[in-house]
């Protein structure tokens, strides 16, 4: 009966203009985004290796350790190439960095020019069509499945036979996904396949390996905008009713909600600005720089040492390595306050389940908010291990001898591990899981007791 049920649901939505339309324009719009992001990819990628020419020819040219710590050391981060389907976080990661003196930073000339209208909008990858699109579509196709039978008067026919509630309610639920199911998964593998064949993007088995996770969590998330339709329709008493009810509750999970906690976490949990804490690192400088030159001078007229110079260098590299201490003290200060309001945020945005499915599928293209955290850090980290570098490289031979930067510590992205992630994000696919059992359960209770008939 069941059987009967579902491949009624799939011959009504295949006659359906409105069902094919949706799912031919999620086809296409999925397929045309991963066409334009693995153009943008291969472009990141050619600015990359040109990047890196430029920062091996300056080090090159780079005439003593003296000039490197003042000047900075150059280094890039390639953009990753799951990115192409989740952009996530990979703009805030990749690029051209300069460690120095001083901290870290982004350089503006890495990062080329940048249309500033692009800024206005999100960027439409493949997740971000799945998430908002994708919720959509399957609220427009399931939320008039049942009211529409109730307002024909279908539904009292069916039941004459004695059909159980549940075998009716179950049939319609899966007719209805698979139908829903078809659009991303075919746009995913077209999408693998054309990028592949047009721009030469080759996939490793665990990228594909992961770029078949992000499908079941996007088939996951669809079903659960597939039972709130199937509740929706169930409590509506029009199909006009339904309609609204649908594009609310569309609203609400997709846009507003997860707006709302980004405010939340902002306001009560406030971070200092960047540029306040750039400027603390300026003072921090000057101020032990002035320090410095005071104890110099006071040095310099003292006729009884012999080891004038040697003491100079001693006093230098102590400083160095108090001001080195204090930036980077400021730093991880800034760093664990901006990393306590990246978990509020996270969690509350773990309250709708488009919050679940971004952590999940950007944290499998390695775009995620634990892996910008990782990164913050591990750079902060190579600038200690520059600072050190310079420090007793200038000891060692002096701080004006050219020499070879053959033993500089080269950056190194931290390493992406498969099960510290799946301990991490367990909890975003059983919240998918929760809220597709809430959806189905409620609609299920609310139905045993809705009338057949208005």
């Amino acid at each position: 009966m069941i059987g009967h049920i579902v491949r009624k649901e799939i011959l009504n939505n295949l006659r359906s203009i409105r069902v094919v339309t949706l799912i031919g324009i999620c086809l296409f719009l999925g397929i045309a985004s991963i066409l334009i992001f693995t153009a943008q990819f291969e472009q990141r990628r050619e600015s990359y290796q040109a990047n890196e020419k430029a920062h091996a020819h300056r080090l090159e040219n780079a005439p003593h350790t003296w000039w490197l710590y003042l000047a900075g050391y150059d280094f890039s981060v390639p953009p990753p190439k799951l990115s192409i389907f989740s952009q996530g976080l990979s703009g805030q990661i990749q690029g051209s960095y300069r460690v120095k003196e001083e901290g870290a930073y982004r350089t503006e000339e890495a990062i080329g020019y940048q249309n500033p209208i692009l800024g206005l909008f999100f960027p439409p990858d493949f997740l971000f069509l799945a998430r908002l699109l994708g919720g959509l579509m399957a609220l427009l196709v399931v939320y008039d499945c049942l009211v529409r039978e109730r307002e024909e008067g279908t539904l009292l026919l069916l039941f004459a036979n004695a059909l159980p509630r549940h075998s009716f309610l179950l049939g319609k639920w899966l007719g209805n996904y698979l139908i829903i199911a078809v659009a991303f998964p075919l746009a995913l593998v077209f999408g693998i396949l054309l990028s592949t064949a047009l721009f030469g993007v080759s996939y490793s088995l665990q990228e594909l390996g992961h770029l078949g996770l992000m499908g079941l969590f996007i088939l996951a998330y669809l079903a659960v905008f597939c039972s709130l339709g199937l509740l929706i329709s169930v409590s509506a008493r029009s199909s006009s009713t339904a309609l609204l009810m649908s594009l609310a509750g569309w609203v609400l999970l997709s846009v507003v909600l997860p707006g709302l906690g980004k405010e939340t976490a902002r306001s009560l949990w406030p971070v200092p600005a960047s540029g306040r804490v750039e400027s603390q690192r300026y003072q921090v400088k000057w101020q032990l720089h002035g320090e410095l030159e005071r104890a110099l001078e006071a040095i310099e007229y003292d006729w009884t040492r012999t080891d004038l110079s040697q003491q100079k260098d001693q006093m230098e590299r102590k400083q160095f390595e108090k001001q080195s201490d204090r930036i980077w003290g400021l730093t991880e200060s800034y760093l664990n306050q901006l990393n306590r309001q990246e978990a509020v945020l996270a969690t509350l945005s773990r309250l709708t389940p488009g919050g679940s499915l971004v952590h999940l599928n950007t944290g499998l293209a390695q775009s995620g908010q634990d892996d910008l955290q990782r990164f913050r850090r591990s750079v902060w980290a190579y600038h200690r291990d520059f600072t050190r570098y310079c420090l007793d490289k200038m000891a060692a031979v002096g701080n004006e001898t050219s020499t070879r930067f053959d033993d500089l510590p080269h950056y190194s992205l931290p390493v992406w591990n498969f099960r510290s992630w799946m301990a991490k994000e367990w909890v975003d696919v059983l919240l998918l899981l929760l809220w597709n059992v809430l959806f189905f359960l409620i609609a299920f209770v609310r139905f045993l007791r809705v009338n057949l008939v208005f």
